[in-house]
């Protein structure tokens, strides 16, 4: 590399899975940022914000990486919903970007 300042700061920017699951258990849910989305989805799907804090409190059943600082987490919910949460890291801040219920059948398989 030519230039190893500028490649130090690449990784730095990227975040993986390990890293953001340390930062979700350090951090306190209420300190989560929430964007205007997220304040809109809250409403049209009638769920509670105390409820996602209640979640993020359990251990997540799955997680995906979707790009460098954003992850997509699932939640059980009910017998058969889960509730798939999407997180971002920015400015060091965790930031809920949307969340969705999300039928369990899709991620568990009976064979």
């Amino acid at each position: 590399l030519q230039n190893p300042t500028i490649y130090t700061q690449i990784i730095s920017e990227t975040m993986n899975i390990p890293e953001f699951l340390k930062i979700l258990n350090e951090t306190q849910k209420e300190e989560i940022e929430k964007t205007i989305h997220i304040e809109e989805q809250l409403k049209d799907r009638n769920i509670e914000y105390t409820h996602v804090l209640e979640l993020l409190e359990k251990d997540s059943v799955g997680i995906l990486k979707q790009n460098d600082n954003t992850f997509k987490l699932y939640y059980e919910d009910t017998d058969s919903k889960d509730m798939v949460i999407i997180i971002s890291y920015r400015s060091e801040k965790l930031h809920l970007v949307t969340l969705f219920p999300h039928d369990i059948k899709r991620r568990v398989r009976h064979v």
